[in-house]
């Protein structure tokens, strides 16, 4: 049985996912760990970051549960758009213990983030966090931080409501997880 796929929630920004991934890829163009697991949970964490701060996603992207962590649904054909209109490289190589797409901005690149000083305060935070991370250990971040991937199954849509519920037991209440038990049984039937 296919994942449910729902609506999206927000108005989707390709422009601006595009600027995004050129940054991040910029600013972490050193780091010998770089690759699509660090950007994808950069990507998600910096947009439930901004929904949960600000009231809106920095790209609108939709996100789903994958394996290693949220990934936009949207990546895979917007990174091979970018690479279609030369903008970035992609090389696989082996990046600590596997292999993976490591991004980088040609020079075509011509970087306009058209954010707001509160969104590029969001994401400059968490490109500075994941700086410090091994790809699983960013992956493990997200499994961590991420209510929505905890709860929803693999390639399900996780809603970026989910960012506002703490995945620590002890800080859920009662009340919300009954609430996204009652959200499952739902999606059950």
């Amino acid at each position: 049985m296919q994942p449910k796929r729902r609506q999206r929630e927000f108005e989707w920004k390709p422009g601006r996912f595009k600027a995004v991934v050129l940054y991040v890829a910029e600013q972490l163009r050193d780091d010998p760990t770089f690759g699509s697991t660090k950007l994808n949970k950069i990507l998600y964490f910096s947009d439930t970051d901004a929904y949960r701060e600000l009231g809106e996603p920095i790209t609108g992207a939709v996100y789903q549960r994958n394996r290693y962590g949220p990934t936009a649904v949207e990546y895979p054909p917007m990174i091979d758009e970018m690479q279609g209109q030369e903008l970035i490289s992609v090389k696989r190589e082996k990046i600590i213990d596997h292999e993976q797409d490591k991004i980088t901005p040609t020079d075509k690149f011509r970087l306009d983030l058209g954010l707001g000083p509160r969104q590029k305060a969001l994401l400059d935070a968490r490109i500075e966090e994941f700086r410090g991370y091994t790809n699983l250990e960013a992956s493990d971040r997200s499994h961590e931080q991420s209510a929505g991937w905890l709860v929803f199954d693999p390639g399900e849509t996780i809603p970026y409501r989910t960012s506002l519920v703490s995945p620590e037991p002890e800080d859920v209440p009662d009340s919300v997880i009954s609430y996204f038990d009652q959200l499952e049984e739902r999606e059950a039937s």
